[in-house]
């Protein structure tokens, strides 16, 4: 997680393996980031979260593998909307009370 990017990420090869390609736009962005880099996506992707009997819309923006060190970064736009709490199991989403 990263709470200072203000989008999710997902690395190429992470998401050729879990996304239906029907869902994929390949339609591309450039995002800046330190010193100035620029990193050119390959697309994106809508995924719905659920929590309890609430749903939450999230963009994920994927990058070219070698751009990229983790599976996924996952962006303030999500946690504007919910809440993480960590545990031995993994990870929790919460709906904002």
């Amino acid at each position: 997680m990263d709470t200072v990017s203000s989008v999710s990420l997902i690395r190429e090869d992470v998401n050729t393996k879990i996304v239906d390609q029907q869902k994929f736009s390949k339609r591309c962005i450039v995002l800046s980031g330190i010193g100035k880099s620029h990193v050119l996506t390959k697309g994106s992707f809508e995924h719905d979260l659920f929590t309890d009997e609430d749903r939450y819309s999230l963009t994920w923006y994927v990058v070219p593998t070698k751009h990229l060190n983790f599976e996924a970064i996952l962006g303030t736009n999500i946690l504007e909307q919910i809440s993480l709490k960590f545990t031995e199991d993994g990870v929790e989403f919460h709906k904002y009370e």
